[in-house]
């Protein structure tokens, strides 16, 4: 094998299985992570290869390669699920801001702050996310949408009815018209 060759192959591991253990930390708490089991199933299939690669004197350069598919498939997934931890800190971050607001008039400033800055929410609550809901939002109100599942609060059910007040006033139409479907 080729220095470069070696280089290579031992960077992906060291990165693949830093990134491993980095998102197993991540997402520790959560039960069933597809991206992660696949990522380590490739990564451990990667690990078969390179001790079969030890033991077999021929065709060396074929398993190379395999290995470095192998790795590099693991290291993509891995990259993908720090990406989305990441987004998901970020959500979590912009949703914790209305868990802090304790009377109407702070849920006032709080959505005539977000309008100037538009940046206005919509909080869904039900058992499902609607996704279809959320892209309505978005594209024809420019409203981020965030599924609170069953968690229904008080602040942000208030929140909703100053959203709701807004795109009457502007738009001239209700919400509840985003929830039926298009025929």
């Amino acid at each position: 094998m080729k220095s470069i060759t070696k280089y290579t192959l031992l960077g992906l591991v060291i990165l693949d299985l830093g990134l491993i253990v980095l998102n197993n930390h991540f997402y520790y708490y959560h039960s069933v992570v597809p991206k992660l089991d696949f990522a380590k199933f490739i990564f451990g299939i990667g690990i078969l290869i390179f001790i079969l690669y030890l033991i077999k004197k021929t065709q060396r350069k074929f398993l190379t390669w395999v290995m470095i598919f192998l790795f590099g498939i693991s290291l993509i997934l891995n990259f993908i699920l720090l990406v989305e931890y990441y987004d998901l800190v970020q959500q979590d971050k912009r949703i914790s801001q209305y868990y802090e607001l304790k009377d109407h008039n702070e849920i006032k400033r709080k959505f005539e702050k977000d309008l100037e800055n538009r940046e206005i929410v919509y909080f869904d609550f039900g058992i499902y996310s609607d996704k279809k809901l959320k892209k309505k939002l978005k594209k024809k109100y420019d409203i981020d949408c965030f599924s609170m599942g069953c968690l229904v609060l008080p602040e942000m059910t208030k929140y909703n009815e100053l959203v709701e007040k807004y795109i009457k006033e502007k738009y001239n139409e209700e919400l509840n018209d985003s929830f039926i479907e298009d025929k």
